[in-house]
């Protein structure tokens, strides 16, 4: 077991830590907060990942890695692939590229995920 923790980010109210970590299942997500560690399940498709950023609610945001990049966000629940919460019609391209990534999450897109979610 691999004991390297790399912390990557820390929400603006000092309450998480994002970053990766080895000492959960190979090298895991994970956010650290008062509760203890919570391990992030991976985006769809990747087989590596990072978290780059945290907000104070707790949602991570990073990029997964595959045959394309994969930028999610994590609400505490589930990991999502950014392109899914992008509507159509925006030019956005998260499909296709070898290098988008998400470093960090604003209270707008946490705000339009509940109402929609």
């Amino acid at each position: 077991m691999d004991n390297s923790t790399l912390p990557f980010g820390i929400s603006s109210n000092g309450l998480h830590v994002t970053g990766t970590s080895g000492m959960y299942a190979g090298d895991s997500l994970v956010r650290w907060s008062a509760n203890g560690p919570t391990v992030i399940p991976m985006p769809p498709g990747a087989s590596t990942a990072v978290a780059r950023g945290v907000h104070s609610l707790g949602w991570v945001v990073g990029h997964g890695g595959g045959p394309s990049s994969v930028p999610f966000v994590y609400d505490g629940n589930q990991t999502y692939e950014i392109a899914s919460l992008v509507p159509g019609g925006t030019g956005w391209d998260f499909g296709t590229n070898t290098s988008s990534s998400a470093q960090a999450i604003t209270l707008p897109l946490l705000r339009r995920r509940r109402r929609t979610g």
